[in-house]
């Protein structure tokens, strides 16, 4: 599912669930950016259309969908963001968003909202991936750095299981704030919460 704007070449372009990793290598690689430039984009309406893949149903199915976004959706189509986020919720569908350059605070705000209701979790690419324009420091009291394709490995490993995955510490290339291994941090309020 690939997302632009109103006035790009497309707003939604979708393509179904293959079962064939050849035909899906082949079909991201020939995707690009394009249009932009303006900021908000339409998240909304690329977050609605999950609904229209072929999801496997039953108990043991892991619905997941990573949103990689660096731009915010247009203010006036906040219900319509918000509606989608519940649609995918409503569905069992996982979102994990993938925060990247040029993230701000209402982009930020909207993936972890989107992570939070739907059961996923916030992913964000930081200055060390060499990746793109600067990256926002996510406003969050301490977590992990590590390379984004162990963390997408280690996020579906956690669907699959049914139970979170436990991050190795050859893995963790710093941290901010003081994670304790277990992945527990202190906040400025003294509360302690589970980090991913």
């Amino acid at each position: 599912m690939l997302y632009r704007d109103a006035g790009d070449e497309y707003v939604v372009k979708s393509f179904d669930f293959t079962g064939d990793p050849r035909a899906f290598t082949a079909t991201l690689g020939a995707q690009a950016a394009g249009g932009g430039g303006d900021i908000p984009e339409s998240p909304e309406k690329g977050l609605a259309a999950l609904s229209q893949l072929g999801w496997r149903s039953g108990r043991d199915v892991a619905k997941v969908a990573f949103w990689v976004g660096d731009a915010p959706h247009h203010t006036e189509n906040a219900g319509a963001m918000k509606q989608a986020i519940v649609g995918a919720h409503q569905q069992g569908i996982h979102i994990y968003p993938v925060a990247s350059s040029g993230v701000d605070d209402l982009l930020e705000r909207t993936m972890r909202s989107a992570a939070l209701v739907t059961g996923g979790r916030y992913l964000f690419l930081t200055d060390d991936s060499g990746v793109g324009n600067a990256h926002q420091e996510p406003k969050i009291p301490c977590y992990f750095v590590t390379k984004l394709q162990r963390s997408l490995v280690r996020v579906l490993a956690s669907e699959l299981a049914g139970t979170t995955k436990t991050l190795a510490p050859a893995d963790i290339l710093r941290t901010t704030g003081s994670p304790t291994p277990e992945g527990l941090c202190a906040t400025a309020s003294g509360d302690t919460v589970q980090i991913f």
